[in-house]
């Protein structure tokens, strides 16, 4: 009998049934009716506990440590995530010490300062995000301030932006990629094999392997992060090591990362005018943004991207529509990735 079917309607039930062979009052309310009742709802509990106990051995439904455990069995473990780094220029008056540890904020994010400086000999200062995760990747020119003032400091800036943050694996893309290592045999090297080891380096979200692609016994090895952007150049480097250590003798392996494509989508639009503008432009940006970013090895088409900004009810009608100044469909080709620059929208008129 499934675990599901023991209720406590049901459970309740069948003891009252066994009870009654003694004569006893079992009806609703009465002393043995009482008395048996919290046996019948813990018992409920405990049926409900073994079906979700069940659910933690099928990979599936499992999840965290479990999911680990059962994965791990087959070789296959999660992807930690990684720190975000940097380096910020500091200016100040002379003499200023900021030494390592120095705890610096940047909209909530903390990073840790690794390297001592005196100003004016040395004024940069490389840290490092004090948790994993994307976010701590800031872009160039963020704005920092010290956890605790320090007196001399009149500014702080990050010249270039910070790289490597990863986040963990998590459950749903720790499953994707073991069913497809058990759904894709691997041997001696084969296609399966090279794509399996650079999604095992952390910050490697999608591969692509091409056999041959200069000649007999040439691999390339093209990797996209998890975030669906170009890999940093320590991912590449790690990927190329991790590859090394694995292949097969006499193989030449290059590894790369393909390079953004970056997309100027510009609409003119009739507004409904039962919706704000504003409103509007968001919408528009989300599935334009939801359109992009679930492209795999696909082009731009066109009138695909069209007809998601005309299906939303706040655009009455689309007066003119183009992507890089063009009518028609934007090739993306395999070494690039696809990202949204900017977006224009014009209003014709309101009706």
């Amino acid at each position: 009998m499934l675990f599901s079917e023991q209720t406590y309607e049901a459970l309740i039930e069948r003891i009252l049934e066994n009870t009654s062979a003694n004569n006893l009052d079992t009806r609703e309310g009465s002393v043995s009716f009482n008395l048996l009742a919290p046996l019948a709802e813990e018992l409920a509990k405990a049926y409900i506990s073994m079906g979700d106990i069940l659910n933690l051995a099928f990979i599936e439904d499992t999840f965290d440590d479990y999911l680990d455990k059962r994965v791990n069995e087959f070789g296959v473990y999660r992807k930690d995530g990684e720190k975000a780094t940097g380096a910020i220029k500091v200016t100040g008056l002379d003499d200023t010490f900021i030494g390592n540890s120095t705890i610096i904020t940047s909209n909530g994010l903390e990073y840790i300062v690794l390297n001592d400086i005196l100003l004016p000999n040395e004024d940069t200062l490389y840290v490092e995000a004090t948790e994993i995760g994307y976010k701590y990747n800031l872009p160039a020119g963020s704005t920092f301030e010290f956890a605790e003032h320090i007196d001399g400091v009149t500014s702080l800036t990050n010249e270039t932006a910070f790289e490597n943050g990863v986040d963990t694996e998590t459950d749903e893309e720790l499953k994707e990629r073991f069913k497809y290592i058990i759904q894709n045999p691997r041997t001696s090297g084969n296609v399966n094999d090279y794509k399996a080891w650079a999604l095992e380096c952390d910050g490697v979200g999608r591969v692509k392997v091409y056999p041959l692609w200069n000649g007999n016994g040439t691999v390339k090895v093209l990797i996209i992060g998890n975030d669906n952007l170009p890999c940093s150049e320590e991912t590449v480097s790690t990927v190329i090591s991790y590859i090394e250590e694995k292949r097969p003798i006499g193989a030449t392996v290059t590894v790369d990362t393909p390079q953004l494509l970056k997309l100027t989508f510009d609409i003119k639009i009739k507004l409904d005018s039962a919706y704000s503008l504003d409103d509007t432009k968001e919408q528009i940006s989300t599935v334009l943004s939801d359109y992009v970013n679930n492209l795999e090895d696909e082009d731009i088409i066109y009138y695909k991207a069209l007809s998601v900004v005309g299906d939303l009810e706040a655009v009455d009608d689309i007066v003119a529509y183009t992507i890089n100044s063009k009518q028609e469909n934007i090739p993306v080709g395999d070494y690039y990735i696809p990202v949204i620059d900017t977006i224009t929208i014009s209003v014709s008129e309101v009706v």
